[in-house]
C-alpha cells in the first residue's frame, strides 16, 4: 500500500510538466490543483483516503536526494531555471527540474536524454521530475552543415575568397575579390546554386559578395581575350587612335586619324591593316577618320608614303621606236635599220643593223658564177636576228627634260662615248615618234634628224 501511494504522488507531479517551464516554483516543488482532502504531501508522510472504511493507515514517505550530472558538448551551455537548484548539491526526488540551452552559432542540438529518457523541448526549455537516483543528462548535437565554393574559367584571372575560408554556413556572407590578368577582360560571372543561376555583370569593382544558400555553389566567369594594335608609322605620318589603350576586345570598333607632317614633295602611298597571319583587314574612311572592327587577333597598322616626282618619265612602260635610213660609205650603198627600246625602268637599249646588196654580191660571189647572191640578214631583237653585222648597247640610263620634252643619254660608240638627244614628238597627249637630233661619232651611225616611229 505504501509503494502505491508514493507512485500516485510522483504521477501527479509528472503531470505538471505539461505546463512547461512556467510551472516551476521558487521552492522547487511542483504546484498542483489536486484536492488536499484526497492527498496530503508532507515532509514525512502521505495520508490517503480509500473506499475501505474499515481501515486507515499512515505510510512513512522517505525521499531520496541525488545528484544531477550534465554531459554536453563545448558549444552548449545548460541554464537551470529553478532558483533554488544547485547541481553541485544533491536534489530531492520529486523536484521539478527545468533548464534551457544556449547553443553557439552554426551548431544545433540533436537530442536531450535524461537517464535514457528523451526530453521534449517545450516553451524553449526542457523539464523532468528528479528521480530517486542520480539524473544523468546527455546532450547531443552537431555543427551546422557547411557548403563549398568552386570556380570555373579562372585560368586568366585572379580570384580569392576574402578570409581564405574554404566552406560556409547557410546564410553566411561570402566575400571575394576578382580581377583579370593583363591581356584579358572579365565580362560577367554566374553564381550557380541548386541549379539556380544568378548572373552578375562585372563592374570593375575589386570585391563582391553573396549570401550562402543551403547548397554548394559554383562561380563561372566569362573571360575574354584582348588584343593589341601595333603601329608602323612612316617617316612623316603618325597614326592617332581614338581612346588609345594597351588592349582591345574582339569586334570593338577602332578609329584613328593620320597626323600628316609630310613635306610637299611627299604624299600618302597607302594605309594597310593586317592580322597576325598577314590577312588584310578592310576599313572605312569618312571625313579623314579610318575605322575597322577588331578581329580575334593582334593587328598591325602600316603607313607608307612616297615621293612626288615632278618630272614624270613618259616611258614608265616598255615602248619601242624604229626607223631606217640610207648611208653611203664611199664604196657601197647601205640601208641602216635602227631601233630604240625604252625598258620602263629609266633605261633604254638600241640596236642597229644594215644591209648592202652590192657589198654582199662582191664579197660572197665575186666571180658571179651563177649562184644566187646571199641575201643580207639582220641582227638584234628577234625580228632583227641574222648573220649580218650589228651594233647594240643595252640598259643605258637616261634623263628626261620636261621643259623641252627631250630624252638625253650617253652611249658608247667604238672606243668612245657620245651624248645623244631624242626629241619626243606628240599628237595631242600621245607620243608618236622620236627624232634623233645629233649624229653619233661613227660614219655608219650618221643618223642626225632621223625619225623613229613608235611600234
Amino acid at each position: 500500500m505504501k509503494s502505491n501511494q508514493k507512485l500516485l504522488i510522483i504521477t501527479l507531479l509528472s503531470s505538471l510538466l505539461m505546463s512547461g517551464c512556467a510551472s516551476s516554483t521558487s521552492s522547487g516543488e511542483p504546484s498542483s490543483s489536486i484536492d488536499d482532502s484526497s492527498i496530503t504531501n508532507t515532509n514525512s508522510s502521505v495520508t490517503s483516503t480509500t473506499n475501505d472504511d474499515s481501515s486507515s493507515s499512515s505510510i512513512e514517505d522517505i525521499k531520496i536526494s541525488s545528484f544531477i550530472y550534465v554531459n554536453s558538448p563545448s558549444y552548449v551551455t545548460v541554464n537551470f531555471i529553478n532558483e533554488n537548484i544547485d547541481i553541485n548539491n544533491k536534489i530531492e526526488e520529486g523536484t521539478l527540474i527545468s533548464f534551457s540551452l544556449t547553443v553557439l552559432e552554426h551548431y544545433h542540438v540533436n537530442s536531450v536524454i535524461m537517464n535514457e529518457q528523451q526530453l521534449i523541448l517545450r516553451d524553449e526549455c526542457y523539464s523532468f521530475i528528479m528521480p530517486n537516483e542520480d539524473a544523468n543528462i546527455l546532450i547531443q548535437g552537431s555543427e551546422d552543415e557547411k557548403y563549398s565554393i568552386s570556380t570555373t574559367n579562372t585560368e586568366n584571372i585572379y580570384f580569392s575568397i576574402i578570409g581564405q575560408k574554404q566552406s560556409f554556413y547557410e546564410g553566411e556572407e561570402v566575400m571575394f575579390s576578382v580581377s583579370a590578368n593583363y591581356g584579358y577582360q572579365i565580362n560577367s560571372f554566374e553564381i550557380i546554386k541548386d541549379s539556380d543561376l544568378s548572373k552578375i555583370e562585372y563592374s570593375g569593382s575589386s570585391s563582391y559578395s553573396f549570401i550562402m544558400p543551403n547548397s554548394n555553389v559554383t562561380i563561372n566567369f566569362d573571360v575574354e581575350t584582348l588584343y593589341q594594335v601595333t603601329i608602323n608609322n612612316s617617316d612623316h605620318i603618325n597614326v592617332l587612335i581614338s581612346n588609345e589603350r594597351d588592349y582591345y576586345s574582339h569586334n570593338e570598333q577602332i578609329s584613328f586619324t593620320l597626323s600628316n607632317l609630310m613635306p610637299s614633295s611627299y604624299e600618302l602611298d597607302k594605309v594597310e591593316i593586317s592580322d597576325k597571319d598577314n590577312n588584310i583587314i578592310s576599313y572605312s574612311l569618312e571625313n579623314d577618320v579610318y575605322s575597322f572592327n577588331m578581329p580575334k587577333s593582334n593587328v598591325v597598322i602600316t603607313i607608307t608614303e612616297k615621293e612626288i616626282i615632278k618630272s614624270q618619265d613618259p616611258f614608265l612602260t616598255k615602248t619601242s621606236f624604229e626607223g631606217s635610213y640610207d648611208y653611203y660609205d664611199g664604196y657601197y650603198d647601205y640601208v641602216n635599220r635602227l631601233r630604240i627600246v625604252f625598258n620602263g625602268d629609266k633605261t633604254l637599249s638600241w640596236y642597229m643593223t644594215y644591209e648592202s646588196q652590192d657589198y654582199w654580191e662582191e664579197l660572197v660571189n665575186p666571180n658571179n658564177n651563177g649562184l644566187n647572191p646571199l641575201q643580207p640578214k639582220y641582227s638584234a631583237p628577234s625580228d632583227m636576228q641574222g648573220d649580218g653585222t650589228r651594233h647594240e648597247h643595252k640598259n643605258i640610263p637616261y634623263t628626261y627634260d620636261d621643259s623641252l620634252d627631250q630624252i638625253i643619254f650617253e652611249t658608247p660608240v667604238n672606243s668612245t662615248t657620245c651624248e645623244c638627244t631624242l626629241q619626243i614628238n606628240r599628237s595631242g597627249e600621245s607620243i608618236v615618234s622620236v627624232t634623233i637630233l645629233n649624229s653619233m661619232p661613227d660614219s655608219y651611225l650618221a643618223c642626225k634628224n632621223v625619225v623613229l616611229s613608235k611600234i
